[in-house]
């Protein structure tokens, strides 16, 4: 819109004669009436009457011994290639002796299937030539659409686009200070209508910025999503709405805010990925996904890890999650658990390599695995310990899927 208003504004003299050509040139083409790919099919109808005479005799030599009934030749000459199929096919399905008979009877039925259609194609050919008045009118035709190619071509998709092209231009060239009024005036309610939706995407952005910091603080880290006016007075829009946006993270309690690609690792950017996801939950409520988090508990533990185990399962209230884990704290909060272990390869077995297993763990079992994973042993202090992190590892509403596995 700015650029047509600014065309407008500066034209020269010379536009009055560019739309006079642009005029008589959008009319030439449209008495002629081009369409897509007319030429060529044009040309392909000339080629075919001007070899009417070899067409036809082959055509119908062809048809003569495929089958001599689709031509009018003298039966004399022999019979044809479907009669003599025909024939061969009825002397196989006379044979009442076991073997392949009727397997190659059906194989000649076949082939003359495909020789009927082939017939059926051929005598479609007949007959279908034009005469002389339409050659005559053919390269008519054709030297019109040729002389468009020429002028505006190569090919008539180019002579029609140009022709569209031209009417916009046109449409400019003969702009009055009426139609430069109009389109300022257009260009404003357009103007008027971006802002206003700026506006809505701008409060939009700080509501979900304000939930995302309310969720974001996790294990000591935190997250603030920024958003800014632009800071251009001429225009405030740009190709994203009026706001600049910034993330900035810092991963612990005094650290100084850095943006979040710079100052984040990769299992701080995991458990920043969950907190994302736990506002995204919380608003579609309850979509039918998979997340799958590995490394998310890196650098955590005690009651941070705690804490990280909690907010998987609010996650898996409405989507499953599944998380690779190595620590107890998180474990504890999945519906099921499952156990990834690594054999080494077996000395007297050169071709067995590792030999990785997955088993799901519960009940007493699981109690043991979740004290092995506290402590590294199995002792009663320890079991004690893990009954007591699963009885507190409940949600007060119910899990919808999670899982966790460890090794």
């Amino acid at each position: 819109m700015d650029e047509r208003l600014e065309r407008l504004r500066s034209q020269e003299s010379s536009a009055r004669q560019q739309a006079d050509y642009l005029r008589e040139s959008i009319d030439r083409i449209n008495r002629t009436d081009p369409q897509p790919g007319e030429d060529e099919e044009l040309k392909a109808c000339r080629e075919r009457i001007e070899n009417a005479a070899d067409i036809a005799q082959g055509v119908g030599s062809a048809l003569g011994a495929l089958d001599a009934s689709q031509v009018d030749v003298d039966a004399a000459d022999g019979a044809s290639a479907v009669e003599l199929i025909n024939h061969a096919v009825t002397s196989l399905r006379a044979i009442r002796v076991g073997g392949t008979f009727a397997e190659q009877a059906d194989r000649l039925e076949s082939i003359n299937a495909d020789l009927g259609d082939v017939v059926f194609a051929l005598s479609q050919e007949l007959g279908d030539e034009g005469s002389v008045e339409d050659l005559d009118q053919i390269n008519g035709r054709i030297h019109e659409l040729g002389d468009l190619t020429r002028r505006w071509g190569p090919t008539l998709a180019d002579v029609l686009a140009w022709r569209d092209k031209a009417a916009f231009d046109l449409e400019d060239l003969d702009a009055s200070p009426e139609k430069v009024a109009e389109l300022e005036s257009e260009r404003q309610t357009l103007y008027d209508a971006a802002l206003a939706a700026a506006d809505v995407l701008s409060a939009a952005r700080v509501a979900a910025a304000a939930d995302l910091g309310d969720e974001g603080p996790m294990l000591g880290a935190s997250l603030e999503v920024r958003v800014t006016p632009r800071d251009k007075a001429d225009d405030p829009l740009g190709p994203y709405g009026r706001d600049d946006i910034a993330f900035l993270f810092t991963p612990f309690e005094g650290s100084p805010q850095l943006p979040m690609g710079k100052s984040a690792s990769g299992g701080e950017l995991s458990r920043l990925m969950l907190a994302l996801e736990l506002v995204a939950a919380d608003t579609r409520g309850g979509a039918d996904q998979t997340f799958i988090f590995d490394e998310v508990d890196a650098g955590v533990g005690g009651k941070a890890a705690v804490e990280l185990g909690k907010r998987l399962a609010r996650l898996a209230r409405s989507a499953q999650v599944i998380v690779v884990t190595h620590l107890a704290q998180v474990a504890s909060w999945a519906d099921a658990q499952f156990v990834v272990t690594k054999e080494p390869p077996d000395a007297d077995d050169d071709d067995l390599g590792v030999v990785t297993t997955i088993a799901e763990v519960s009940g007493e079992t699981r109690v043991h695995e979740i004290a092995r994973m506290l402590s590294g042993s199995e002792s009663e202090a320890s079991l004690d310990h893990a009954r007591e992190l699963l009885s507190d590892s409940r949600l007060t509403l119910p899990l919808a899927r999670a899982g966790a596995a460890g090794d």
